[in-house]
């Protein structure tokens, strides 16, 4: 597992949830949990999440073919998880579920250049955050009005929200994610 050098702790993973997902994650995506726990690296833009935290509203807002895990949220409001044979990003802001091929994929290649933009759709995310700080714990950025309803995808138009609200306005608008996105 490529070593994280910048994470920020804000919580440990308990051991009963470690051990209620561990055996259906990767090994490389449950040491997430177990060597750094919950928190956030690469500038705040991607958060080690309890997946307890998260299921409930996964299931409400996301159709996939398998239950999905999830690990991890992005500062855009987007849910990374694994589905029991790939990991997908859910990408609320444009309504579309996308692969991130395997596990081993994304966590090797997220030093190399682009990948962060190109795999995960980081963009407006350092603009946004130099003009309105980081996201805090269960915040995330989000268009208003959103994306679906014909908010323009530009920085003025992105606020610091409560994560799991904003995702249900956009999921009541839009109804459940289930549109797919294959590279």
């Amino acid at each position: 597992m490529t070593g994280i050098t910048d994470f920020v702790a804000t919580g440990a993973m308990s051991q009963a949830t470690v051990e209620k997902y561990g055996a259906l994650v990767p090994r490389e995506l449950s040491l997430l949990w177990t060597d750094y726990g919950v928190g956030t690296f690469r500038d705040g833009y991607l958060r080690v999440i309890n997946p307890d935290d998260w299921m409930q509203l996964v299931r409400d807002t996301h159709r996939g073919f398998n239950p999905l895990i999830p690990i991890m949220t992005t500062a855009m409001g987007d849910i990374i998880g694994w589905d029991g044979e790939l990991l997908l990003l859910l990408d609320y802001r444009h309504g579309l579920v996308r692969t991130l091929f395997s596990e081993n994929y994304f966590l090797r290649n997220l030093d190399e250049p682009g990948f962060m933009e190109e795999e995960l759709f980081r963009a407006p995310y350092p603009e946004a955050r130099e003009r309105y700080g980081v996201p805090g714990p269960g915040q995330c950025f989000g268009y208003v009005p959103i994306l679906a309803a014909g908010g323009p995808e530009k920085t003025e138009n992105l606020q610091i929200l409560d994560m799991h609200p904003h995702i249900e306005v956009i999921t009541t608008f839009t109804g459940p994610l289930d549109r797919f996105v294959s590279y």
